[in-house]
């Protein structure tokens, strides 16, 4: 069931984008800094926090997250970024006393190809948010249907030129219901604060 429409402000950010720009960071940005392309984005559906790129199992992947003040308070352990140390210390089910250092709010994916933006966001249904980035000149009936299905929010922007974003689609606010947690879970919270401490946003925003 697509879940109620949120009240959002239209984003009146002037950008102009290219395939390069959303695939890569900002140039002369700190490492695990994204692109100012995503924060636009994650302001337009209303979702807090900081917009950075990590690598996650051989991929960049774009994540809107906070620090966990309370996570943090809780750890003993710096990061565990490697993920045979972290099956070791956590196993691979849920492990629910292991404190989570970040609030993972969002996932932002980005194609040419609106349906394969929204069926390659689709994807971290059990992680957090989906926002799925796409020309909006392309974003068709089928793209939009998929997105419902798939609760996928829907971002839009015109190619070549300077434009704001739109907002296509409403989706989910958080995982899919009924999603579980894993070993892959962990391991993205964990690179993701550990990129926030190298970036210094290891306080509460």
């Amino acid at each position: 069931m697509n879940p109620a429409p949120r009240r959002y402000n239209d984003s009146r950010t002037a950008v102009m984008i290219s395939e390069v720009d959303l695939l890569r960071p900002a140039d002369g940005a700190p490492a695990g800094e994204t692109a100012g392309w995503a924060a636009p984005v994650a302001r337009l559906a209303q979702i807090p926090g900081h917009c950075l790129t990590v690598r996650f199992r051989g991929e960049p992947v774009t994540v809107v997250a906070e620090l966990d003040e309370a996570g943090v308070a809780r750890r003993q352990e710096p990061p565990v970024t490697d993920a045979a140390h972290l099956e070791l210390l956590t196993g691979i089910g849920a492990a629910p006393r292991w404190p989570r250092p970040v609030r993972l709010n969002a996932v932002i994916t980005h194609r040419k190809d609106p349906v394969r933006a929204v069926r390659r966001a689709s994807r971290w249904a059990s992680y957090a948010s989906r926002i799925a980035v796409a020309p909006a000149a392309r974003v068709d009936d089928r793209a939009l249907v998929g997105a419902h299905a798939r609760g996928v929010w829907v971002v839009g922007y015109e190619e070549d030129r300077p434009s704001p974003f739109r907002l296509a689609a409403h989706g989910e606010d958080g995982p899919s219901a009924g999603s579980e947690r894993g070993l892959g879970h962990r391991l993205l919270d964990e690179l993701i604060w550990d990129a926030l401490q190298n970036l210094g946003h290891d306080q509460p925003m």
